[in-house]
């Protein structure tokens, strides 16, 4: 994903390549969950992309916004791996991983501005690099919870293969 090679990637190189031109001024760096001013800056994206679900009558899961929440609150006691991409000075785009043993890395949170098309192949092609320098090999790009346009977005980035995925309940 960190090159987005071959055929079955085109859509993506051009949206990437769409943006940048679009948008001169786009860089992305692996960012700091410890700090004040960044937490702030993922909240206001966060809250704006809520706002756009909202408006568009499109489904939002409630426990999302806890959730997200509480990820931040981990950012001291996990190995957690972020990456921000910004116009300028404002950032458009983050994702959040947890850098796990044995070559692995799960994505835990994920949003962008919606208005500025082809952030989220270039978001996603940044946290490729940044994941291949700590050693990641496999990515498991956020839950899909049973969703079929989630399962959707993650097949476009051509998955080596899919997790099983178990409940656990009391008798």
């Amino acid at each position: 994903l960190k090159k987005w090679e071959g055929s079955n990637f085109k859509q993506k190189r051009n949206e990437i390549s769409s943006l940048l031109t679009n948008y001169p001024k786009i860089t992305s760096r692996e960012i700091d969950l410890k700090d004040p001013e960044i937490q702030k800056s993922i909240i206001t994206l966060f809250h704006k992309w809520v706002s756009v679900k909202i408006k568009e009558g499109k489904d939002f899961e409630e426990q999302e916004e806890f959730a997200f929440a509480k990820l931040l609150l981990l950012a001291n006691t996990y190995p957690l791996c972020a990456v921000g991409v910004y116009n300028d000075k404002e950032l458009i785009a983050f994702m959040i991983c947890e850098l796990e043993e044995f070559g692995y890395a799960i994505g835990h949170a994920s949003k962008s501005d919606s208005e500025i098309k082809g952030t989220n192949a270039y978001l996603m092609k940044t946290m490729s690099e940044i994941l291949a320098n700590y050693d990641r090999r496999y990515f498991n790009y956020e839950q899909d919870l049973g969703l079929d346009n989630l399962r959707d977005g993650k097949s476009r980035f051509r998955p080596s293969f899919f997790l099983k995925k178990y409940k656990i309940s009391k008798k």
